[in-house]
């Protein structure tokens, strides 16, 4: 199990109108895919990573959210991303535990 999970968070409303998945691309290099409602858990290297979430649809990406995450040694990241369909707007909340 890893020190960082990812997940996408829909609303009742965007069941049907969000069905493409988050692309999460850490520090420029390493790209993982998660499916609406569910989580990726993976292991990020100690120290500061640059993040950026975003769906893709219809050839461009919609709801772009970068950001930093400091990863330290002994604490658990949940990285959670939620799109607005009405404002097209993405946001991404971290909590350590």
């Amino acid at each position: 199990m890893g020190n960082v999970i990812f997940k996408f968070k829909r609303g009742l409303s965007q069941k049907l109108t969000l069905q493409n998945p988050i692309d999460v691309i850490v520090d420029d290099k390493e790209k993982f895919k998660v499916e609406p409602d569910k989580s990726l858990d993976t292991t990020l290297a100690e120290g500061s990573h640059t993040l950026k979430i975003f769906i893709f649809s219809q050839d461009k990406e919609m709801g772009v959210v970068n950001t930093k995450v400091d990863v330290h040694g002994g604490s658990k990241y949940e990285v959670t991303y939620e799109y607005n369909t009405l404002a097209g707007t993405g946001k991404a909340t971290v909590t350590v535990s």
